[in-house]
């Protein structure tokens, strides 16, 4: 076990390694993996290191503040998709890619009980009263009655 703050595998050419993969927008793996350590050896030096932890959160800001920078400017020349996720993240209510339908769940069905109707009693109200096409409902009921 080692002694807080000192961690013999947490070398100057690791944190370079590891700075570096942050500040260039790598992700927290993708940086252990870069840097030859373990998931658990790296949260480690997060909680025992003051200084590390530090170092890892300027890095990933860094990284943040350029990536954003790109997209700002890939927006501005015009990259369509660019603007477009600049839009979505940045006005969601205006921009969100979403779909919205309103289902009326008030349908009443002229005093049926559903569970007393016979399939093809269902049938004939789906497609009479509701308008649905029912074709492959009613194959499929014909195929199984066979």
């Amino acid at each position: 076990m080692s002694v807080k703050g000192t961690h013999p595998g947490l070398t100057e050419d690791v944190k370079g390694i590891i700075f570096t993969a942050l500040a260039e927008g790598c992700t927290r793996t993708g940086t252990m993996k870069a840097a030859g350590i373990a998931r658990r050896t790296f949260y480690t030096w997060l909680e025992d290191v003051p200084e590390f932890k530090a170092n890892v959160e300027f890095a990933e800001a860094e990284a943040r503040v350029l990536i954003e920078a790109r997209l700002h400017r890939l927006a501005l020349d015009g990259d369509k998709l660019s603007i477009m996720y600049w839009l979505q993240n940045r006005y969601p209510d205006d921009w969100k890619d979403t779909r919205n339908f309103k289902i009326d769940q008030n349908i009443a069905i002229q005093d049926q009980k559903i569970a007393e109707s016979t399939d093809e009693e269902i049938l004939n109200i789906l497609e009479k009263e509701l308008d649905i096409d029912v074709s492959e409902l009613r194959r499929a009921t014909k195929s199984t009655e066979d």
